[in-house]
């Protein structure tokens, strides 16, 4: 997987054929690694890009969809990224792209499928509700269907027998596997019945990534447990991050009437904040910066 990632790098500012797979810009774990692992499947089985692809001149490429600023506040994407040997550096965040310049460009959206980007998109893989301002590309590949992850819809495609029987995926399809594993089970909250989120076709690919990986029946409920409870931890490990990166981590803004009002959340109580270094400082300059009227501070303890 490294060795692809690499290569993506290396290549992509000469390449006449260009295609990046890029996720919604909440860059959470099943978005960042919806776009990895989607993005590896295509340039190694481009069934879905035949109208796009010109042979092995044509450079497909995940994007997470943050700044390269932004991208140490996705901790658990980091941990989990890291954890399976991937160098961040490897990787391409949006602000390291000439989106502007980029005119040859298309793009594979996947967890959404509206863009504010301007170039063409040829395809779409999404586990959310359709909006009503959708316009499709009729020519694009277009995948939407209603499950507990995008990384489900994402390893499907993958395991689908008729393009990789898994006999014969290579190591890098093994990572891109343990990426999308790791997405399902957080999304569905480990497919627990409270939260209501899996769906048939989650277990399933679930299941399907676990026999590939020898988990036997008897301890598949563990290991899921064991993988979430680690997500879980480092989605909440704010050791790294400083006052200010702190109120942009899990942020909603809220525009009406010329009024800003900024929500940052924090795992951990507002008193906590408070006492970390330079917390005056960090948030005069974030309402500054954001244009907020207000900042409403929401800890979560």
């Amino acid at each position: 997987m490294n060795a692809y990632l690499q290569r993506c790098r290396q290549v992509i500012k000469n390449a006449v054929s260009k295609i990046a797979v890029i996720g919604n810009e909440s860059c959470d774990l099943d978005s960042a690694v919806s776009s990895i692992a989607f993005a590896f499947h295509l340039q190694h089985v481009p069934t879905l890009l035949s109208t796009w692809y010109k042979n092995d001149s044509t450079v497909v490429f995940p994007v997470l969809n943050v700044t390269r600023a932004e991208l140490p506040l996705k901790t658990e994407v980091t941990y989990f990224i890291k954890r399976h040997g991937i160098v961040l550096d490897d990787l391409i965040c949006r602000d390291e792209i000439d989106w502007n310049g980029e005119t040859a460009l298309n793009i594979v959206l996947v967890d959404h499928h509206v863009t504010k980007l301007q170039q063409n998109v040829i395809g779409i893989i999404d586990h959310r509700p359709i909006e009503s301002n959708t316009d499709f590309n009729l020519n694009a590949f277009t995948t939407i269907k209603l499950v507990g992850s995008c990384a489900t819809l994402v390893g499907s495609e993958i395991l689908d027998q008729k393009t990789t029987p898994l006999q014969e995926l290579s190591e890098g399809y093994g990572v891109a596997l343990e990426l999308l594993y790791g997405a399902i089970v957080l999304d569905t909250v480990n497919f627990s019945k409270q939260a209501d989120k899996a769906k048939p076709l989650d277990y399933e690919i679930a299941a399907k990534i676990e026999a590939h990986r020898n988990i036997s029946e008897e301890k598949r409920l563990a290991h899921r447990e064991q993988l979430f409870q680690r997500l879980v931890e480092a989605r909440s490990d704010v050791s790294e991050l400083n006052a200010h990166q702190l109120l942009l981590k899990d942020l909603k803004i809220i525009t009406r009437n010329d009024r800003t009002v900024s929500v940052p959340g924090f795992p951990m109580a507002v008193q906590e904040y408070l006492k970390l270094p330079n917390q005056t400082e960090h948030l005069h300059r974030f309402a500054t910066d954001s244009g907020s009227n207000v900042v409403i501070l929401l800890g979560l303890k």
